[in-house]
């Protein structure tokens, strides 16, 4: 009986001593929080800029190419909803069971890419603007909506988003956890290319 006892309490303390220095495949407290401060940080950032702006303002293009304010709004709020069901789909990505060394590094080197604006990118047809968003107005309710559920998801996520992993173009393999905080720096991005249309010189005063 006690050779039973002793081997159990040795492997009780074996698997506790494994488990220590050994990041969670989940979102830690830390993830979390990291996560959720850049969401409402971009979105209080995009709605200032935003709220004043008239309906010529909105609608301005300054080339026939080149997207409107309502339409980068537009590709803002279309692509969260994607990315989000991407993370909600991660077990559809590689599993690894070992985790990424240095994963929020690779989040700091994959959001200076995004926000950089070095490469461009052609949007494909699912987020893609459509002009189906009418006036400052209309957006700031929905993405506003949009992202208050985005943070009530990162608050209760539960799946093991760190182990499943995907290709991304030259930043290389990113996980659930990089997803997320690409939301944010997808927006980052299109606010610089929007003080870019407003900083047009035929920008309507």
């Amino acid at each position: 009986m006690n050779k039973i006892i002793t081997t159990t309490l040795v492997l009780c303390l074996w698997l506790m001593a494994s488990s220590f220095g050994t990041e969670p495949e989940t979102l830690t407290k830390e993830d979390r929080k990291a996560i959720t401060t850049y969401l409402k940080r971009t979105r209080g950032e995009l709605v200032e800029k935003v709220k004043s702006l008239t309906s010529e303002q909105w609608t301005y293009k300054p080339a026939p190419e080149v997207w409107s304010v309502a339409e980068i709004c537009e590709h803002i709020l279309k692509a969260e909803a994607v990315v989000l069901r991407r993370v909600d789909n991660i077990d559809a990505m590689s599993h690894k069971p070992e985790l990424m060394p240095g994963y929020k590094e690779k989040g700091e080197e994959m959001i200076a890419f995004i926000v950089g604006r070095e490469k461009k990118f052609q949007a494909p047809e699912p987020v893609a603007p459509e002009g189906t968003i009418s006036s400052p107005e209309e957006f700031i309710a929905a993405f506003e909506k949009r992202r208050d559920e985005t943070i009530t998801y990162v608050k209760s996520l539960d799946k093991p988003v760190k182990a499943y992993y995907e290709v991304f173009g030259p930043i290389g393999e990113v996980n659930g956890y990089h997803w997320l905080m690409f939301i944010s720096a997808h927006t980052q991005r299109h606010m610089v290319q929007l003080d870019g249309v407003v900083a047009d010189p035929g920008f309507p005063i």
